[in-house]
């Protein structure tokens, strides 16, 4: 990949030998984080991108702060923050948690559902304006995609021994031993 270069440009270049694919990742990911936050951002009556996945992770079960902030590794008090905005908005609801009155239980609203649905797709129609600015083969991104997906599952389901584990940064093949 050469820097400063368009996508285009980059279409069938390989990452430079010994490049180092983990600090590639770390670098493009916050720019796309950037763009997506920035972009929902700008966007009216659709939540924030950090609110955009907490209303996820709601949808996906989640009913208590401390299991919010556990999933999205944030402090508890952030957290919070967010659900305040959202239940403004009218996007959760709370109640006392029937098992134990102590916790908070939280729920999407009708409107938070709504909102999330907007959000998300928002966001596919975001990615696919960045895919359409890319105009390279996107069979070859689907791919990517898929594997990067893949190790971050299968890092997920590790156990958190193997994952305090420091390895050597991940290389980009050497042009001389081929990708295998």
């Amino acid at each position: 990949m050469t820097r400063g270069a368009s996508a285009r440009e980059n279409v069938g270049v390989a990452a430079p030998p010994g490049s180092d694919v983990a600090e590639e990742l770390a670098e493009l990911v916050p720019r796309l984080y950037r763009l997506l936050r920035t972009a929902l951002d700008e966007e009216e009556g659709v939540p924030s991108l950090e609110q955009l996945r907490v209303l996820h992770r709601i949808d996906t079960g989640l009913h208590h702060v401390s299991a919010l902030a556990a999933a999205r590794q944030m402090r508890m008090s952030a957290v919070t923050a967010i659900l305040d905005a959202a239940f403004d908005h009218g996007w959760v609801a709370r109640n006392p948690d029937p098992d134990d009155r102590r916790r908070v239980h939280v729920d999407l609203t009708p409107e938070g559902r709504s909102a999330l649905r907007r959000g998300r797709r928002f966001t596919r129609k975001r990615m696919a304006m960045i895919l359409r600015e890319y105009g390279g083969p996107t069979d070859e991104l689907a791919a990517v995609v898929t594997l990067l997906g893949a190790a971050v599952n299968d890092y997920d389901a590790a156990p958190p021994r193997r994952r305090i584990r420091t390895e050597a940064p991940l290389k980009a093949p050497d042009k001389d031993r081929g990708a295998g």
